[in-house]
């Protein structure tokens, strides 16, 4: 009778007290699955705050992943960019001279957006560039030298201009000492 007033039963050493009352065992079962389901939202604002902070860490490596991308790409485009104004410089400068050009390179700047847009690229090289720049000279014709002397078609040796030289001193000097 001692024990049902404590209103428990006689208990082996380890093990938890067994409520003799159906009332006490439905408030200790109350009692457990509140203290489990405290125990799991604690868990729970755990996981979440663990999964929030991976979901931030992720957005801003994509972030920086986006930018790094989109400044490779800006890089990608200014350098190709460079490589074909550079190409269709030396393009022009080439087919100017072969032309007979005086000055390729006041070609290269005399020519307006208008004559560059007629060029057209495939695979990375201009076409067209010649009959542009053929255009070009054709009106103005005083960009191009005359055919009469070419500088760079005069080799002469070394000897060729002693000569020249010595037949003009010779013709030029009177002789007093024959």
């Amino acid at each position: 009778m001692d024990e049902e007033i404590r209103g428990q039963e006689p208990q082996e050493e380890g093990q938890e007290p067994v409520p003799t009352s159906q009332a006490e065992g439905i408030e200790r079962l109350i009692k457990d699955l509140r203290q489990e389901a405290a125990s799991y939202r604690r868990r729970l604002r755990e996981l979440e705050a663990v999964l929030s902070q991976e979901r931030e860490q992720r957005e801003r490596a994509v972030e920086e992943e986006r930018k790094a991308r989109a400044e490779w790409e800006r890089r990608f485009l200014e350098a190709q960019r460079a490589l074909r104004e550079r190409t269709l410089r030396y393009e022009v400068l080439f087919h100017a001279q072969r032309l007979g050009a005086q000055d390729p390179e006041l070609v290269w700047r005399a020519l307006d957006g208008e004559a560059l847009s007629r060029i057209e690229w495939e695979e990375d090289a201009p076409k067209g560039v010649e009959e542009v720049v053929r255009e070009f000279l054709e009106k103005r014709p005083f960009l191009v030298r005359s055919a009469c002397f070419n500088p760079t078609l005069v080799r002469l040796r070394h000897e060729d201009w002693a000569g020249v030289i010595l037949a003009e001193v010779d013709v030029s000097i009177p002789r007093w000492f024959d």
